[in-house]
């Protein structure tokens, strides 16, 4: 077999590797062998595996490799979590990534959940969905959230709208109120208005030529004496 041919076939069989195990990992068979329990702070338990947990997060890598209360209890309670945040965060985990269940509605509040979790990769995917959907009347919401939570993209998203809209927003006091709680992101608008504004360097000075006109020099004593003659 060429070389050529062989890399599809590992490519193949990494695919129905990975397909596979998405399939095993998704299955309720699997959930109910599961180790660990997370509690939402709507009094919803769902049960995960703590390998899972602590290969995406190193919170839970922290909780459940040492002699915590969550590791006698056998359960983590998630106390500023919602049951729709866990059962995204879950169905995240088990389907390697699927983005499935993570909408414009919800992609906030899991993003803050990731975000605390250091769940990196369900992070970035939130900031993704969010960024793709930045509204006018949102845009300084987001670059507040963008700003506190480090997120670059949906930072860049965010400041494509604001100075389209800045009218606006001097009309209200909304401006007025994020001067107050955050000045950092007054700063980002300003450095970002300033970076599109286009300076031109005004022409130089230059002083006006003055020509000065040498009178003649005066006859000279000798030249008056022949003159006499």
């Amino acid at each position: 077999m060429s070389s050529n041919g062989h890399g599809v076939r590992q490519s193949r069989n990494l695919a129905n590797f990975v397909r596979r195990q998405q399939e095993w990992l998704a299955s309720e068979q699997h959930r109910r062998n599961a180790d660990f329990i997370l509690r939402s702070n709507d009094g919803k338990k769902f049960p995960a595996h703590k390998f899972l947990l602590m290969a995406h997060s190193p919170v839970f890598a922290a909780m459940l490799t040492h002699d915590t209360k969550e590791i006698q209890q056998g359960q983590c309670d998630l106390l500023d979590t919602d049951g729709q945040c866990v059962e995204v965060l879950l169905d995240f985990l088990y389907s390697c990534g699927s983005m499935g269940k993570i909408t414009v509605q919800n992609a906030e509040k899991v993003l803050v959940m990731a975000d605390k979790y250091q769940i990196d990769d369900l992070c970035s995917s939130c900031e993704v969905v969010l960024a793709g959907n930045v509204a006018a009347e949102k845009a300084m919401h987001y670059l507040i959230l963008a700003s506190r939570h480090r997120l670059p993209v949906l930072k860049e998203a965010a400041l494509r709208v604001i100075p389209k809209n800045l009218a606006s927003l001097l009309k209200g006091n909304e401006l007025e109120k994020v001067c107050q709680s955050d000045p950092e992101v007054i700063r980002l608008i300003l450095e970002h208005c300033s970076k599109k504004m286009r300076v031109v360097e005004p022409a130089p000075v230059t002083a006006p030529l003055v020509y000065k006109v040498k009178p003649n020099p005066p006859p000279s004593s000798s030249s008056e004496s022949d003159s006499d003659y």
